[in-house]
């Protein structure tokens, strides 16, 4: 899955410097302060791995699944080269069940203030 969304970043966005900035995410979604710091960096070094392979970038920023970090986490981090940790200050709950009608997430989309870090997750049609 990690390979295919950086397949479709690459087709939708081009090259990374027309501006946009990517991160990581791990590279299955682990609870990351479950994990040793060698696990953590396996995590790391599969995603870095196939952002350069098809992106030609190494991330710099990171997104911890379910918004969990530790101290750790964050030292594995800054071993890796990682410059901020990135959370979000508005979500969707688009992973809630039941999920909220896309019309409903429209409709919240409007009520965010400007410059919100907006947590979304990619669904299946």
């Amino acid at each position: 899955y990690i390979m295919i969304a950086l397949r479709l970043c690459r087709r939708s966005f081009g090259s990374v410097s027309k501006g946009y900035l990517l991160g990581s995410h791990g590279w299955s979604h682990a609870h990351m302060t479950q994990l040793s710091a060698a696990q953590m960096h396996q995590q790391l070094e599969l995603v870095e791995n196939a952002m350069v392979k098809i992106l030609g970038v190494k991330p710099k920023i990171f997104r911890p699944p379910y918004g969990e970090y530790n101290d750790l986490l964050l030292q594995v981090l800054a071993e890796r080269g990682y410059i901020a940790v990135i959370l979000w200050n508005e979500d969707t709950q688009d992973s809630f069940e039941p999920p909220p009608s896309t019309s409903q997430i429209i409709e919240n989309y409007k009520t965010y203030p400007g410059g919100s870090i907006v947590l979304n997750h990619e669904v299946l049609a």
